[in-house]
């Protein structure tokens, strides 16, 4: 992992604890990964639980919402939401689409979202799944997408290039792209069948490591910044921000590690 930017910087602001790519920061976009620091949810979701299917009372995601809103000066009614589906499919937001999965209706299932509109946020919701954060500084547009295996296999970053490409002529050497945080490749324990198949998808050893009956670890976050490199980004446009959602307890929700009492945590990005 070399060739990548590693690391992202902590951000404190109303008693919550936000993460920050320092490529994104230097163009001053406003983005961030939340943690479980803050927030009103109780008992084994403590924290600032964002997860809209996993709570203990159902005002509980929205008021924690409201308070990342408050921090980082977001209009809540701004804010467009992923569909998950755990796909690669890419969904372009206009203006009309505002507020889409939070006030209003949800989107068409999608794990992907890309827009040139001013003032709209772009959310992904995390519980361990990897995902991405891209800003085109020359056609001045962004993206976010949730990558789960499945988006990772079927390369979702590739397809969010693309739809940047193809939608407003970005060119991929000029893309900025901060990989979220996720499961790390030491505690992601999958079938070994899996792990194969992406080792046979990427064509790189790095993204697994074989364990024993019939197990493996697969390295989630390598095989999402790989896809980028295919795509034509640049390795020093691309900062993997490299925290483990499993191991860091006191910071993140983790689905593999607490399953159903696990809460989640927001990617957002806007174009102010």
């Amino acid at each position: 992992m070399s060739n990548f930017n590693i690391g992202c910087l902590p951000y404190e602001v109303n008693g919550l604890l936000l993460l920050k790519s320092p490529l994104l920061l230097e163009k001053n976009i406003k983005h961030g990964f939340t943690t479980r620091k803050g927030g009103i949810s109780p008992g084994k979701r403590s924290g600032l639980n964002l997860s809209f299917s996993r709570y203990d009372d159902p005002s509980e995601p929205i008021s924690n919402l409201k308070l990342l809103c408050e921090a980082e000066k977001l209009d809540m009614k701004d804010i467009v939401l992923v569909n998950h589906e755990h796909g690669n499919t890419i969904f372009t937001v206009e203006a009309s689409h505002r507020g889409r999965g939070i006030t209003v209706e949800p989107l068409p299932p999608c794990d992907g979202l890309i827009t040139r509109e001013r003032g709209i946020t772009l959310m992904t919701l995390h519980s361990d799944c990897c995902g991405y954060l891209m800003y085109d500084p020359k056609t001045k547009s962004i993206g976010a997408a949730h990558a789960g295996w499945r988006g990772t296999k079927k390369r979702i970053g590739c397809n969010m290039i693309d739809a940047m490409k193809e939608r407003f002529g970005a060119e991929p050497q000029n893309i900025l792209v901060a990989v979220l945080p996720s499961i790390c490749g030491a505690c992601y324990e999958v079938d070994e069948a899996l792990a194969e198949s992406f080792l046979l998808e990427f064509k790189d050893e790095r993204v697994m490591k074989p364990k024993n009956s019939g197990k493996a670890y697969l390295d989630i976050e390598y095989a999402c910044a790989l896809q980028l490199l295919e795509s034509g980004v640049l390795p020093e446009n691309i900062q993997l921000m490299h925290r483990c959602t499993m191991e860091e307890t006191e910071l993140f929700y983790s689905y593999r590690r607490d399953g159903l009492d696990a809460g989640a945590m927001a990617a957002y990005i806007t174009l102010s």
